[in-house]
């Protein structure tokens, strides 16, 4: 999404809060301001270098990427990041925002169920014209009477027509320790020694356990695993 939205010209920037291995520490237990529950623990030093970073930077538009056992760290970021910046709309979009989303607009603005490419560059170009973000699709609104949740858009059959992933490390940001570093990945990171391309979307399979089996639902009888052309 970020190559997306920069090919049409829109400036990104990708946070990488914390990384993975990192969360499984207690730095946010017994922080009044920071946040503890197994997974996510955040020690408020990384929060307030979080709020800097964006009161510099000023977006247009706020997006988190999660999966369920995030949810909690999610919202307590989000209350923060509104009780600063009530003018910024806050997005969620990921596995656990796509199988919830009823949930996840009581919390965030916007809510991206499925797919975000087109959805995501739709609302941005929205935000900066001031015009009606209320129809787009994949995409629920928070409205003043409640949530206005928009059906989702048919998936993508040709994968060719999306960029490849921005790997480009000039808008990538990594917070950790109270600090935000330039151009880095995390210290663990396989991204380091290799940049994993991903040419099919969609698994051939329908566990019950996992968010794929939602996915089917969502998207109906249509082509779920698609393809790159090679």
């Amino acid at each position: 999404m970020s190559t997306i939205l920069r090919d049409k010209g829109h400036k990104t920037s990708v946070i990488y809060f914390r990384d993975l291995h990192s969360f499984n520490d207690t730095q946010g237990q017994g922080d009044p301001n920071g946040f503890h529950n197994p997974p996510g623990s955040v020690h408020s030093r990384d929060i307030e270098a979080l709020i800097g970073h964006l009161r510099d930077l000023q977006p247009t538009l706020v997006g988190f990427s999660f999966m369920s056992n995030f949810h909690g760290l999610a919202i307590f970021l989000t209350q923060r990041l509104k009780k600063e910046f009530p003018n910024i709309p806050v997005i969620w979009g990921g596995s656990d925002p796509t199988v919830n989303p009823d949930q996840g607009i009581q919390h965030a603005d916007f809510v991206c169920q499925g797919e975000g490419e087109e959805a995501i560059l739709e609302l941005t170009e929205a935000l900066a014209a001031g015009t009606s973000t209320d129809s787009i699709q994949n995409i629920w609104a928070k409205t003043p009477d409640g949530h206005k949740p928009n059906p989702p858009r048919s998936s993508e059959k040709d994968l060719d027509q999306y960029p490849y992933t921005d790997f480009d490390q000039t808008n990538k940001w990594y917070l950790h320790d109270g600090v935000l570093e330039f151009g880095v990945y995390p210290p663990k990171s396989h991204l380091h020694r290799n940049y994993p391309t991903l040419t099919s979307r969609g698994c051939p399979y329908n566990c019950s356990f996992c968010c794929n089996s939602n996915y089917r639902e969502l998207y109906g009888p249509a082509k779920y695993v698609r393809r790159h052309s090679v």
